[in-house]
């Protein structure tokens, strides 16, 4: 037998007609990749939004901090109770256990589901203390000014 004949190989056949058969047009992706990189997509644009809120919210901050008018203290405060409803809504998961005839107390068990958001949402709290202080204070020196007209 000579060297340069060729002999049929077969698993060169059909690792080739394989991988134009897996790869090809017509092949569909499966139910679960689809799901999974449409998660993937809502979590890097859920990420994206909390992002630019942070960023909006420190921006508020600082026109609270160089100019506490009531402007800019609603501003301030819609944008933190925005990212505390989406935080809160996306970022946690809340259970109820317990509930016997003989004790009938509910126990709530709280579980983080998106760890980034989270952080996020810790970070910005602590960054911010000192200016929900002033808006805290600017609430009260509402409150007073209500009680008074009243």
């Amino acid at each position: 037998m000579r060297i340069d004949e060729k002999l049929p190989a077969r698993r060169v056949d059909k690792k080739a007609q394989r991988s134009e058969s897996g790869k090809g047009s017509g092949a569909r992706p499966s139910p679960f990749s689809t799901a999974l990189v449409k998660s993937g997509d809502l979590l890097v644009d859920r990420a994206v939004e909390l992002e630019e809120l942070k960023k909006e919210i420190d921006l508020a901050g600082d026109n609270l901090e160089r100019d506490p008018s009531m402007a800019h203290f609603k501003e301030f405060r819609e944008l933190l109770t925005s990212m505390a409803r989406k935080v809160t809504a996306e970022a946690y998961r809340v259970e109820l256990l317990g509930g016997t005839p003989k004790a009938p107390a509910y126990h709530e068990i709280i579980t983080v589901i998106d760890k980034h958001a989270d952080s996020l949402y810790r970070l910005i709290m602590s960054e911010q203390k000192d200016r929900i202080k002033i808006a805290a204070k600017i609430q009260e020196i509402r409150g007073l000014l209500v009680n008074l007209t009243l």
